[in-house]
């Protein structure tokens, strides 16, 4: 055992003890092993002294390892203001006075000094998306905000209440507005003009009477031919009605056969059309996998047909368009697994046949 232990001491732990830590920058050993603190080896038992291995550990050097790792690895909470809802969806009738409210929550370590106010939105001709500018008619006009600038202090929670005092005399239909809450405006600016940074809640009010609800498809589109999924379905529609409308439908995907392969929700987000706006809602078959253009049957002739529906009384629209898949790449993956096969194949019947005449030799 003592031979064992002079031998193992005997070994050159240089290339050990030489060893940098970067991270803690300590000094490389000097001094020799001595034989205190034991450590466990196959066979064998050999021990040293851990400060003798000359690791000089400072506790600034502790202390800024361990700074480091907070900063490193422990979460930080975001800084924002935060608003909810960001939608408000409103029904009511000539004359009434309606209350809502809007939560606001500072997420900041600091108070902010927060000042609110109303703009009125339109869809964009082309996007269907909304354009804020300001007004003093319609719902703009309407809408009365029970504070308009107070102070939320760090981690705090507000719930803000306004009242919409809708006229007598109003035709039914749609109405828009948004209200906007954020830090306030630079010195000689207007509240109604752009802040350093603003949260808004869409606010969508419905008058209720008559009204027309109408939706037109305008095109149903996507490419003639796919070399790979997704395909991408592009739908266009136009709200000529009195209201806006939140259109909701599906697209089903046949073979030539009449096969069903698929059906794709569509506006699954709830976007809105407007009145007198235009919109583009895309729908995706697929995520462009082998496998799955395998299951699907991958190659060939397709027929998408599309079903909406919208309004109250639900109405309902639709259209169909076809188009073809060749997975140029899944087929080359394909056909060039069938060759690979085909050469394993020979190259194991030549392989056979050659054992068979050997062993038939040798006999």
């Amino acid at each position: 055992m003592t031979n064992a232990n002079s031998k193992f001491k005997a070994l050159n732990f240089k290339h050990i003890l030489n060893l940098r830590f970067l991270f803690l920058d300590l000094p490389v050993p000097t001094r020799g092993c001595e034989i205190a603190k034991r450590f466990r080896f196959p066979g064998r038992r050999v021990g040293f002294r851990i400060s003798d291995l000359g690791f000089r550990i400072s506790k600034t050097r502790l202390l800024s390892s361990f700074i480091f790792c907070l900063i490193l690895f422990l979460p930080w909470k975001t800084s924002a203001l935060t608003l909810s809802p960001p939608i408000l969806d409103l029904t009511a009738s000539p004359g009434e006075i309606v209350t809502s409210s809007i939560v606001l929550e500072n997420e900041t370590n600091l108070s902010l000094s927060i000042s609110g106010y109303v703009e009125a939105f339109a869809p964009d001709a082309h996007s269907g998306e909304a354009e804020f500018f300001p007004s003093n008619e319609g719902l703009v006009s309407w809408i009365e905000l029970g504070e308009r600038e107070f102070v939320l202090a760090p981690g705090e929670v507000k719930k803000v209440f306004f009242k919409i005092n809708i006229p007598k005399d109003i035709r039914p239909g749609s109405y828009y507005a948004a209200v906007f809450w954020g830090t306030p405006p630079p010195l000689g600016v207007s509240s109604g003009a752009r802040v350093a940074s603003r949260l808004g809640a869409l606010i969508f009010l419905r008058i209720n009477g008559y009204v027309s609800e109408n939706l037109e498809l305008k095109d149903f589109g996507v490419k003639k031919i796919y070399t790979a999924l997704p395909a991408i379905f592009s739908v266009r529609v136009k709200n000529s009605g009195d209201v806006h409308l939140i259109p909701k439908g599906e697209i089903l995907i046949k073979t030539l056969t009449g096969k069903q392969v698929a059906v794709i929700p569509w506006n699954e987000s709830n976007f809105r059309v407007l009145p007198g706006g235009e919109r583009v809602i895309e729908a995706k078959w697929g995520r462009g996998n082998f496998f799955e253009e395998v299951k699907v049957g991958g190659t060939g002739y397709y027929r998408a047909s599309i079903h909406i529906s919208y309004g109250s009384p639900i109405k309902e629209t639709g259209d169909f368009i076809s188009f073809w898949v060749l997975p140029i790449k899944s087929l080359g993956i394909a056909i060039s697994t069938l060759i690979l096969l085909a050469f394993f194949a020979r190259a194991c019947l030549k392989t056979y046949n050659k054992w068979i005449i050997r062993r038939h030799l040798g006999s």
